[in-house]
């Protein structure tokens, strides 16, 4: 399965992902997503955006809504604005790629994230990325 390979530059999916990651894109634009996916997008005059899909906006028929493990808002997203999913990451030092799709645990981040508790979603990224790296 062919990657490109980006580097992250902001915080607003730590712990899981950090500043200085790369990650490994599998571009699928307008794809299939499932809740807990970690979607890159982008809107026209806008930066790139790396955040977990955690529901869809029912107000606004089919748009995704998507959202930082650490930020406090969520945004919404035509589907065809996203432009790939995040299926590997590779981090500082370390030559392991580690490939997945939507665990469970992702799944309960993005279920969380939707009540806010930032908190716990935190600390279940934080398992997220120790579980990871265990390997």
């Amino acid at each position: 399965m062919p990657v490109d390979w980006v580097r992250i530059e902001g915080d607003s999916m730590r712990p899981f992902i950090e500043a200085g990651d790369l990650l490994g894109v599998r571009w699928d634009q307008g794809g299939n997503f499932k809740l807990g996916d970690i979607l890159l997008a982008r809107a026209a005059a806008k930066p790139w955006i790396v955040h977990r899909l955690v529901g869809y906006d029912r107000k606004t028929s089919g748009r995704l809504l998507v959202k930082g493990d650490a930020a406090y808002v969520f945004e919404t997203f035509a589907p065809e604005l996203v432009w790939g999913h995040i299926i590997a990451i590779r981090r500082k030092g370390s030559a392991r790629v580690c490939f997945w799709r939507v665990s469970w645990l992702d799944r309960a981040i993005a279920h969380l994230s939707r009540w806010r508790l930032r908190r716990v979603t935190f600390a279940l990224g934080f398992l997220r990325r120790n579980l990871l790296w265990s390997k």
